[in-house]
């Protein structure tokens, strides 16, 4: 037997179908679920020209498999997605008209290299996070991203040109038409709520775990704490306001659905039907990795929502702590 444990050179011998199902199982996971595809299209309109930029993070936790032999590459393109941006094949997009209708073109430019503008997910784990200004301008002036797969997506509003600033009352609806038309497999739809994104900055560090909480409209202040562990009065003033932005995005929701009703657009209707759409909160994970150093007898895990500058317990995957849980278990038996 070899003295080497980690190798095995007989593997390159074992059937291709074992080899990728050993590939299959050896794919890790990225640490934060949530991958942040942000990317800025901004409009130089005195020279006509669309500049992107982009911070999206890559997956080195993939190069090992990658640059391993063939099977193993094979494995990690069959069993993730690549999520790139592109632009419009001649290079231009038109999205305005000058007085006498003629299209006004604007010219693409990359301010990323375009060996940044790309990653690989999970198509069914991973939730795909864009913004949503960006996402309606890409595909305004003729850009667009391959959805197709993707099952989990959230949505947020950071405002990355001037235009962004200016009220659209049409905005939400547009938001959810080009959803319902770029994502065929989404089954999970998270909107961040508009009023949050006005309330704080993004976070642009590439390590950043991310994680997206489903909001409940019947969240009581009394679950959350400040880095000194009480809740001040801002921040009920600011609970209460994001979670009654909250109701009115589902309530905007259901107007769309109404309106996709009466207007006979019944396949859009059943797209809509058979996905989870939820209002969501844009949080950071700490699972307290330092927590012997602090000095403490075990580690406590949280949540930082950002546009509540507030935090929640959480299990140490991320997930916010059940204060509930263990009740029904212990006095009525339900499992564990």
């Amino acid at each position: 037997m070899a003295q080497d444990i980690h190798a095995f050179p007989k593997f390159k011998h074992c059937p291709l179908e074992l080899q990728g199902m050993i590939f299959k199982e050896a794919i890790p996971r990225r640490k934060s679920p949530v991958i942040d595809f942000f990317f800025e299209i901004t409009k130089n309109r005195k020279e006509f020209i669309l500049g992107i930029s982009a911070e999206i993070p890559k997956a080195p936790h993939l190069l090992p498999l990658l640059n391993a032999c063939e099977a193993s590459r094979k494995e990690v393109y069959r069993q993730l997605k690549k999520v790139k941006i592109s632009g419009p094949p001649n290079g231009f997009g038109s999205a305005e008209k000058t007085d006498d209708g003629v299209p006004v073109r604007y010219f693409w430019t990359s301010w990323t290299p375009i060996s940044y503008t790309y990653t690989y997910i999970d198509p069914v784990r991973d939730t795909l996070m864009l913004n949503i200004p960006s996402l309606l301008r890409l595909y305004q002036y003729g850009g667009s991203i391959d959805f197709s797969k993707i099952t989990r997506i959230a949505l947020t509003a950071f405002s990355t040109d001037d235009e962004d600033a200016s009220y659209d009352p049409t905005r939400y609806k547009k938001v959810l038409d080009l959803v319902g038309r770029i994502c065929p497999d989404l089954k999970v739809f998270q909107m961040v709520t508009m009023l949050a994104a006005k309330e704080y900055y993004r976070e642009s560090n590439p390590k950043t775990d991310y994680r997206i909480l489903d909001l409940e409209t019947e969240m009581w202040h009394t679950d959350f704490w400040d880095e000194w562990g009480i809740v001040k009065l801002e921040h009920e003033n600011r609970i209460a306001d994001v979670l009654d932005g909250a109701e009115e995005m589902g309530t905007g929701y259901f107007h769309y659905m109404a309106f996709l009703q009466q207007e006979g657009r019944e396949k859009d209707l059943e797209f809509w039907k058979r996905l989870k759409y939820t209002p969501a909160l844009h949080c950071r994970f700490d699972g307290d990795e330092e927590w012997k150093s602090s000095g403490k007898g075990a580690p406590e895990p949280r949540l930082y929502v950002l546009a509540l500058d507030a935090w929640l317990p959480a299990y140490d995957d991320g997930t916010v702590l059940d204060k509930y849980k263990g009740l029904a278990q212990i006095f009525e038996g339900d499992p564990w």
